[in-house]
């Protein structure tokens, strides 16, 4: 004998004397009811001993989790209430997320004084094309390019710093002008005098401490390292590490570059990689150098 059951409605054949449902489905239906959120005053359906619509509400009544305002985006959103002891917790997506670790370096344009924006990634020194065309133009007497390159023995790189140009057209004078140029070479047999009276052994170390003076940066020179007094590093600004690592593709070079890196992360010291790339653009450098004093 059929029976309609007593939640949907089908017609089936009882195989227990007291069965009113046709499945498991409609006997678990059975026990569900309609009921207010005590969070969101939502209506929603749930078992007898389910009091929130979702587990978001139950967080958020119980103090688990708790209303946000993006800090990318501004839109409100749920997070846990233990990522603000981390630090976390601050957007509501990836995507949100990942905007905010891209952060424009706002630079100057040598030639027309005019403000851009580029990210920390890029080389850009100039603005436009227009203004790369017109640097490269410059024009530099042969007596002076002589006077700093062979005289004062100053790099390529230092005397575009000088005339407020590219170390490329540098380069382009001195073969237009039949002048030799050096070969790349680590160090000096002797130590290169600097603005503000240090004596350095390299001219990226040079081009940097004048960079530093020029900018009125107190620093120090070669400071030992308080883990390990048989160390130093570079430079010290304030309580950052400077190392300027001049030299690739050498062994022995790269063991203690390893070496000491292991000792800088060990003993948590701030510090500021700063390899031969990066000199394209100084000014970067020092950016760089200032966000780490300012954490």
């Amino acid at each position: 004998m059929k029976i309609e059951c007593v939640i949907c409605g089908n017609g089936f054949e009882r195989k227990a004397q007291n069965q009113k449902y046709c499945s498991k489905e409609c006997k678990l239906n059975s026990r569900q009811k309609v009921k207010k959120c005590l969070y969101c005053d939502n209506k929603f359906t749930g078992y007898q001993r389910t009091s929130y619509c979702s587990m978001t509400c139950a967080s958020l009544h119980n103090g688990r989790s708790i209303r946000k305002n993006c800090q990318s985006c501004g839109i409100e959103f749920v997070s846990k209430k233990s990522n603000e002891k981390y630090g976390w917790g601050k957007y509501c997506s990836v995507e949100c997320r990942n905007k905010s670790l891209v952060v424009d370096i706002v630079a100057e344009c040598p030639v027309c004084k005019i403000k851009f924006k580029k990210k920390p990634s890029e080389r850009k020194i100039y603005c436009s094309r227009k203004c790369i065309v017109y640097k490269s133009s410059l024009k530099i007497p042969k007596n002076e390019l002589e006077r700093l390159y062979l005289n004062d023995r100053k790099t390529s790189r230092e005397i575009g710093i000088h005339f407020n140009t590219d170390k490329t057209v540098i380069l382009r004078y001195l073969k237009k002008y039949g002048i030799p140029i050096r070969a790349s070479i680590w160090g000096y047999t002797k130590l290169l005098t600097c603005k503000d009276g240090h004596k350095v052994r390299s001219c990226y170390e040079r081009a940097f401490d004048n960079y530093l003076y020029s900018c009125g940066l107190e620093h120090e020179y070669e400071p030992r390292l308080p883990c390990d007094k048989r160390y130093a590093s570079d430079f010290k600004v304030g309580d950052v590490y400077v190392e300027i690592w001049g030299v690739v593709n050498n062994k022995k070079y790269e063991q203690r570059k390893k070496k000491k890196k292991n000792m800088y992360d060990e003993n948590n010291y701030k510090l500021l990689d700063v390899h031969p790339n990066d000199f394209k653009d100084i000014k970067n450098i020092v950016i760089k150098l200032k966000m780490l004093l300012a954490s």
